[in-house]
C-alpha cells in the first residue's frame, strides 16, 4: 500500500466515524471504524506499522472531538495496532479458528479499556450495567468487522502481502 492509498483510507474511514457514529449511535454506544482499520493495517503489516496507525488515527479522532477522552483513542487504538501486529503472517501458519480468536480477542481488549476508562464510575457503582455497556459496544463494531470480513477478509489481506 503506498503512502498516499493510506493516507486516502485513514482520511476516508475518519470521516465516516466523524459524520456517520453518531447517526448509528444506539444509546451512546457507536461504531469503531477506526479501530477496524487499525486492526488490518496491524494484521497487513505488522505491530510498527499498526502502532503508529494507531496512534496518528486515534490522535486525530481525539483532536477532532469525537472522542469523549483526549488521548483515550490514541491509546486503545495504539494498543489494537499492536496487538494486530502480533497476527501479521500467522494466518497460514495457525489453525483459521486460532487466529479468528486472535482477532475477536483484540477486539475485546481494545473495548475493554475503551469501556473502563469512558465508564468507570459505572464500574464501580454497577458493575452489570458497565459489563452491558462493554459488551454492547464490543458487539457493535465486532458486527462490523463480521460484516466485512465476508467482503475483505483476513485471508485475502494476509495472501496479498506475503
Amino acid at each position: 500500500m503506498r503512502n498516499s492509498e493510506f493516507i486516502f483510507w485513514v482520511l476516508g474511514i475518519f470521516l465516516m466515524q466523524f459524520f456517520l457514529a453518531e447517526v448509528m449511535s444506539i444509546n451512546a454506544i457507536r461504531p469503531d471504524f477506526i479501530m477496524i482499520l487499525v486492526l488490518y493495517i496491524g494484521v497487513m503489516h505488522g505491530r510498527y506499522f499498526g502502532v503508529l496507525a494507531g496512534f496518528f488515527a486515534g490522535l486525530l479522532v481525539d483532536f477532532a472531538g469525537v472522542g469523549s477522552y483526549f488521548g483515550l483513542t490514541s491509546l486503545t487504538c495504539s494498543v489494537t495496532g499492536y496487538l494486530a501486529g502480533y497476527l501479521h503472517g500467522r494466518y497460514q501458519r495457525w489453525v483459521p479458528m486460532y487466529f479468528h480468536l486472535g482477532w475477536v480477542s483484540i477486539v475485546l481488549v481494545h473495548f475493554l479499556i475503551f469501556s473502563f476508562v469512558r465508564f468507570h464510575y459505572t464500574f464501580e457503582t454497577n458493575p452489570g450495567i458497565f459489563f452491558l455497556n462493554w459488551a454492547y459496544s464490543f458487539s457493535y463494531s465486532l458486527g462490523f468487522l463480521a460484516v466485512l470480513q465476508f467482503m475483505i477478509p483476513f485471508a485475502k489481506m494476509s495472501d496479498a502481502e506475503s
